[in-house]
């Protein structure tokens, strides 16, 4: 913290064991190239919060869920980044914001609110350790209900920053049954932060975003064979494979440790 309550990154200078301390928006982001999710987002954070509103959050009648847009807010130069990103996560213990989602866009003037995300979800990241976040197109808080989770989009999918794919996985975290891309039967949604690296759920969602019920799943793809390419669009993801889960259903899962090149 500076003398202000305002928050700076420490730096270790290895060859003395010194510490800098240093502004955020001085600072940028410098990404292994596997880590990085490729492009800026298509749409204005405008465009992109209007859509989601009128093709995934109206479907929700009675709901209450609201979509909030803190781009603007996160380009502020006064801002305190970590401050505005614990706003986000902690606002699940107000009762009357656990409605709410904020949505915040990577732009030219908030790269030190998303370089302040990455530094602060690598931190606390007790996998692998080269599998950390990159600095992400966009992300949002409490897409699922009443949880201090932080969605953002896989570092697998390609076109993470295209308006088609965010509404498609808005989508699939908030609609309560989905569509399988490949029978068009409709199944039950069971969305458990099937998009972190490293985890592995019971949600037959490839990073693409493109549902599959467990049913094509087990038709389409064979049982613990790394590599996975989405019958849809045809995205080839390296890291992925299909397996049987605790419960005996079928699973996508990620493999653990660096992707495969």
């Amino acid at each position: 913290f500076n003398a202000n309550g305002k928050r700076r990154f420490g730096l270790r200078v290895t060859e003395t064991s010194e510490v800098l301390s240093i502004k955020p928006l001085n600072l940028e982001a410098v990404d292994d190239p596997r880590f990085v999710n490729h492009g800026w987002c298509t749409n204005s954070s405008a465009e992109v919060c209007d859509h989601l509103r009128t093709q995934v959050f109206a479907t929700l009648a009675g709901s209450g869920r609201e979509l909030v847009d803190w781009t603007a807010l996160s380009e502020d130069p006064e801002m305190d980044h970590a401050h505005l990103y614990y706003m986000g996560m902690n606002s699940v213990l107000v009762r009357c914001l656990r409605d709410t989602v904020y949505y915040i866009q990577r732009t030219e003037r908030n790269s030190a609110f998303f370089l302040t995300h990455r530094e602060l979800i690598n931190a606390s990241c007790n996998g692998y350790p080269d599998s950390g976040a990159g600095v992400v197109p966009w992300l949002a808080f409490q897409v699922t209900p009443g949880s201090p989770q932080i969605s953002v989009p896989p570092a697998a999918a390609g076109n993470a920053g295209e308006l088609v794919f965010i509404a498609r996985f808005f989508n699939m975290i908030v609609a309560p049954a989905v569509e399988c891309t490949i029978c068009l039967e409709e199944f039950a949604n069971k969305y458990e932060d099937q998009f972190t690296a490293c985890a592995a759920t019971e949600s037959g969602v490839l990073p693409c975003a493109h549902p599959i019920c467990t049913t094509c799943l087990k038709n389409a793809f064979s049982s613990n064979t790394l590599g996975m390419t989405c019958p849809t669009c045809k995205q080839h993801f390296p890291n992925f494979f299909l397996q049987r889960g605790k419960s005996g259903r079928m699973m996508i899962a990620e493999k653990v440790g660096p992707p495969v090149l």
